[in-house]
């Protein structure tokens, strides 16, 4: 009977589900189904969760095992049963999950929904991309690493402890488990003390220098993932001739018997000596999003970062002057701004009533014009902000040039080649015939992720 009304459900949901004419949904998290025993298996597992996403606030974590939709147990649903059902429009889903600290969790979820012409500002930050291409671009990071689960289920603890750690531990000790200390936190597991702990973790490194100058692939620029700070490193690793070889792993053991239920260790090669807790924080964030579970792990660290300033408005991609939404609660909300008022300039810089096909078609002229600039060796895009000053005048003649419409570059304001530094944006909008200022203090933004691939 349950697999009968699922299938009526469906059929009533599908019309809404991504319909290019009406609305489009989105989960705001990203799931898979789990393929190894020591997490769930065969069930969905939330895999991401969109910073700043519904999902987000309803409290959706990482690594999440969904173990019932409404009535229907996960496990009785096919694939794509389920996923029909979780992005079905039509009313909110009672979902129940577990994590490491919470056994069957209710969460009321709904998915977001906009119209297909509406765009917000993080996909517009990536449509202007080209106003500041150190906020927007991909990455991808050869990465070393090896990855051994052992045959425990984990989703029965609870706590951690971290071990290896006393009043002689040296600063570097502290600084990178402070940060294992936080990433734990935020899946789920409670510290306690190491008598009273069912999960302890230790982490090891160590700094070599070679012999011989070791030749190696081309080098790739690497980041550090501490998220709240994330910005190029400038660390190069596996360059084509290496100085340095460094390795940092993580053990996590039972706490009773000591024996290991997961150990995740990577090895790079490096042109040059840097500070070990500098580099171990390049690895840690990749390290536990393979614990408590992965499926496959690739050779490659594929990065796409995003940052940019958040006022809360969406435009029209058929006029890019109109306002569709204005996100409750954001900072456009609480400063007045209505959807259907009319942009007529940000920041002192005027737009005209355009689609987002003819927007492109002049940030293409603005890439061929500065394009040089930001690609060659001596202005890199990781370092284009300490850019001399005649590089940052010329953006700027760019920018306030009348026949120039670069309203949108308010999205990338924070950046002193875009601006003096500031995140007040101040809109001037048009409403039933009537010129409004609307100074906003905007949010800065980062959306930056990444994800393994494989290189082929």
């Amino acid at each position: 009977m349950k697999r009968i009304l699922l299938g009526l459900l469906l059929l009533i949901a599908l019309p809404f589900i991504g319909n290019a004419q009406n609305l489009i949904s989105t989960l705001g998290f990203d799931y898979e189904y789990s393929r190894t025993g020591v997490w769930a298996y065969g069930l969905p597992i939330v895999k991401r969760v969109h910073p700043y996403s519904l999902a987000e606030k309803l409290g959706l974590r990482t690594a999440d095992i969904i173990e019932q939709i409404d009535e229907y147990p996960t496990y009785e649903l096919s694939h794509e049963e389920f996923d029909k059902l979780i992005r079905s429009s039509q009313k909110e889903h009672i979902l129940k999950v577990s994590n490491f600290a919470y056994k069957h969790r209710t969460i009321c979820f709904k998915v977001e929904e906009k119209f297909d012409t509406s765009l917000s500002e993080s996909e517009l930050a990536q449509l202007f991309s080209a106003y500041s291409p150190v906020d927007v671009h991909r990455l991808l990071c050869p990465i070393n690493i090896k990855v051994k689960h052992y045959n425990s289920p984990l989703n029965k603890y609870e706590s951690f402890a971290i071990i290896g750690e006393n009043e002689q531990s040296s600063q570097v000790d502290k600084a990178i488990n402070d940060e294992i200390r936080a990433i734990l936190k935020r899946l789920g597991l409670i510290e306690k003390r190491r008598s009273q702990a069912e999960l302890l973790v230790s982490s090891y490194y160590e700094l070599n220098i070679l012999d011989d100058n070791k030749v190696s692939n081309k080098g790739e620029l690497a980041y550090n993932f501490k998220s709240q700070t994330i910005e190029p490193s400038g660390f190069t690793f596996n360059p084509d001739v290496a100085a340095y070889q460094f390795k940092f792993g993580i053990d996590v053991q039972r706490g009773y018997n000591r024996s290991l239920v997961f150990n995740a260790e990577v090895e790079q090669l490096l042109r040059e000596n840097q500070a070990i807790n500098k580099l171990a924080e390049c690895f840690l964030e990749p390290i536990f999003s393979l614990f408590p579970f992965h499926n496959k792990v690739g050779n490659e660290l594929d990065i796409k970062h995003l940052k940019y300033l958040y006022t809360g408005i969406s435009v029209d991609s058929e006029d890019i002057t109109r306002i569709t939404a204005v996100a409750e609660d954001s900072p456009a909300y609480h400063s007045g701004l209505v959807p259907n008022d009319r942009i007529i300039a940000v920041n002192g810089r005027k737009i005209s009533p355009c689609s987002l096909s003819q927007a492109m078609e002049q940030m293409d002229f603005y890439q061929a014009k500065l394009g040089e600039a930001w690609e060659n060796g001596k202005y890199a895009w990781w370092n284009i902000q300490y850019a001399p000053e005649e590089m940052q005048v010329a953006s700027r003649d760019m920018l306030n040039n009348p026949n120039w419409e670069s309203a949108f570059s308010y999205l990338f304001a924070f950046r002193p080649y875009i601006a003096p530094k500031s995140e007040v944006v101040i809109f001037k909008v048009m409403r039933k015939g009537v010129a409004y200022q609307v100074p906003i203090q905007a949010e800065l933004r980062d959306e930056t992720r990444f994800d393994f691939s494989t290189k082929d």
